[in-house]
This record gives structure tokens, sequence and C-alpha cells, in this order.
């Protein structure tokens, strides 16, 4: 098989894992949320620095990705490495230009 298409059946599973994520946070279950969103993480960030055409849509996933596993860690008690993994969301919103979003993640960072 091509690298392109193992790097786009990485994609899949990492939209697969977001999706499963955001499902399980939105009934409250933040363990099952951040088993999922943990899963999905190295795919997207494998599929974004492979694959330079999608990059955009790759890293929009990954912060997308970030802040999820960051509002789990924060569920979970864990507000250090919710900190750690927001850091790197905003870097990335800040690449794409995603000021209201990184804003309002800035504010959930102040202790």
């Amino acid at each position: 098989m091509s690298a392109q298409h193992h790097l786009s059946e990485a994609l899949t599973l990492a939209d697969a894992h977001g999706t499963v994520a955001w499902l399980w946070a939105s009934r409250s279950d933040y363990g099952r949320a951040f088993e999922h969103a943990k899963a999905a993480l190295p795919h997207y960030e494998k599929s974004g620095t492979k694959m330079p055409i999608a990059m955009a849509d790759d890293d929009y996933g990954t912060a997308n990705t970030l802040m999820n596993l960051g509002r789990t860690h924060l569920a979970l008690g864990q507000s250090d490495q919710a900190a750690e993994v927001w850091q790197r969301a905003l870097d990335l919103l800040a690449q794409q230009g995603r000021e209201e979003e990184a804003g309002r993640l800035r504010e959930q960072l102040q202790p």
C-alpha cells in the first residue's frame, strides 16, 4: 500500500477517535473520552506532519483534539496536564488565526 493510503487511514482513525471522544465527553464519561482523545492525537500529528497538502485541516483537527483532551484532563483533576495540552493547542490556534478560540483558552489557563 502507498504512503498516501496509510496517511489517509491515519486521518480517518484520528477523526473517528476524536468524534467518539466528543460523544463520551458530552455524556460526562471523561475517562472514556480521555482514552479516545489520547488515541486520536498521534494520528492527527502523523498525518499533519507527513501530508503537507492537507496540513491546515489536520492542524485544525489536532487543535480541536488538544482542546478536548485538555478539558478531559481538567475534568479528571489533572490541571497540570490540561495546561500542557492547552499550550500546544494555543500554538496551533495562533498559527491558524483562530483568535476567538485562543482567547477563550487563555482565560481557562488563568489561575
